[in-house]
């Protein structure tokens, strides 16, 4: 198993547990969440590392400022049609997208940030759209 490989597998392991201890996860999110762009930068055009961290991200369901920072750049990075990575991005960042509306217990400036890429994705229409 290479290192990269043992990257994706960890994020996977921590996902899971994460979705099964639930809110008992809360006190340790930050911790979780601080190393995570470190990662994002050291995998540069693996987007199959990125896809996993943009689904890591997405199994935490708090309402917390600490997630959305890192997420909404997720979801900008992912969206982004200028961006040939979003090819591989789009649909785990909509996910993402999704999770953090849901997860949510009022509008924010975060997600408020993101809805001006709604037009631009809408503009070029996409399979992807149907999460929308």
């Amino acid at each position: 198993m290479d290192c990269e490989e043992f990257k994706r597998t960890a994020l996977i392991i921590l996902s899971v547990l994460i979705e099964r201890m639930g809110s008992d996860m809360l006190p340790f999110e930050y911790v979780f969440i601080q190393q995570l762009p470190l990662l994002w930068n050291s995998c540069e055009q693996d987007n199959l590392f990125k896809s996993s961290i943009i689904m890591f991200v997405k199994t935490f369901k708090s309402d917390s400022t600490v997630i959305y920072d890192f997420a909404t750049n997720l979801i900008l990075f992912s969206t982004d049609i200028h961006n040939d990575s979003s090819l591989f991005l789009m649909e785990d960042g909509l996910l993402l997208w999704i999770s953090l509306i849901s997860n949510s217990n009022q509008l924010n400036s975060h997600l408020l940030s993101l809805f001006d890429r709604l037009f631009s994705l809408l503009d070029i229409g996409s399979e992807n759209l149907r999460l929308v």
